[in-house]
């Protein structure tokens, strides 16, 4: 009996998104624990400070941060990012 190809393909991607989920999911819980401990926490939504992640340490950083949005996003929160105070003249 032949598969019908354009459910295999349904099959396959749902595969390749939960693959990429998990995927997303270990990075994250590996490098950002103190952000996944923020996402577990009894709120709607996680605060971050705009240096939390530094844009010229490399793109890595911008990745990294867009991850993490993703990530805070699967588990149902909102990410505000506050900026730096002005420094007194």
């Amino acid at each position: 009996m032949r598969r019908n190809p354009i459910r295999r393909t349904v099959e396959l991607m749902a595969d390749t998104v939960l693959d990429r989920e998990r995927l997303l999911r270990e990075e994250v819980e590996s490098e950002l624990p103190q952000f996944v401990q923020a996402c577990q926490e009894d709120a709607d939504f996680v605060v971050m400070h705009q240096d939390a992640f530094a844009p010229m340490l490399g793109s890595n950083e911008i990745f990294l941060l867009g991850k993490a949005i993703k990530y805070a996003g699967l588990n149902g929160k909102e990410v505000r990012i506050i900026p730096s105070t002005p420094k007194p003249a």
